[in-house]
C-alpha cells in the first residue's frame, strides 16, 4: 500500500495515466486508496474524495475549508448528474495545475496496477 495514495490522483490529473474514461480511471484510484472492489464506488464517492484533496489548495483558511465540507456534504447531487462531472473535473484542474513543490508529499511513480500508465516507457514519476 502507499504511503500516500492521495498521490495518483495528482498523476492523473497530471496527465502520468492514460486517460480512457475519466469516472471510471477515478473509481478504480478511489477503490485503491480505500481498498475495496472498484464495484462499489459509486461517482458521489469520487466527488467527495477528490474533493477533501482538492479543497486543500483552494482554502488556506481552515474554518473556511470546514465550512466547505460542511456544505459540500450536505448536498445531494444525484451520481448521473452533469453537475457532478462538471465539478469532479474541475477538481482536476485545481491538482493538475499544482507545482510538486506545493503538494505536500513525493509523488513517486504512477502504479500500472491501478491504471495503465500514459508513456508505456515511463521510467520516472514526479520525484
Amino acid at each position: 500500500m502507499d504511503s500516500n495514495s492521495d498521490r495518483h490522483f495528482y498523476l492523473y490529473a497530471k496527465y502520468w495515466y492514460k486517460r480512457d474514461n475519466m469516472i471510471e480511471d477515478l473509481r478504480r484510484i478511489v477503490a485503491f486508496r480505500c481498498g475495496i472492489d472498484v464495484e462499489y464506488i459509486r461517482k458521489r464517492d469520487v466527488f467527495s474524495i477528490l474533493y477533501r484533496v482538492a479543497i486543500k489548495h483552494l482554502t488556506t483558511e481552515q474554518r473556511l475549508e470546514v465550512f466547505f465540507n460542511e456544505m459540500i456534504s450536505s448536498i445531494f447531487i444525484p451520481d448521473d448528474a452533469p453537475l457532478l462531472d462538471t465539478l469532479i473535473r474541475q477538481f482536476l484542474l485545481v491538482l493538475s495545475h499544482q507545482h510538486i513543490k506545493d503538494i505536500p508529499f513525493e509523488l513517486g511513480d504512477p502504479d500500472p496496477n491501478i491504471l495503465p500508465l500514459r508513456h508505456s516507457d515511463l521510467n520516472q514519476g514526479g520525484k
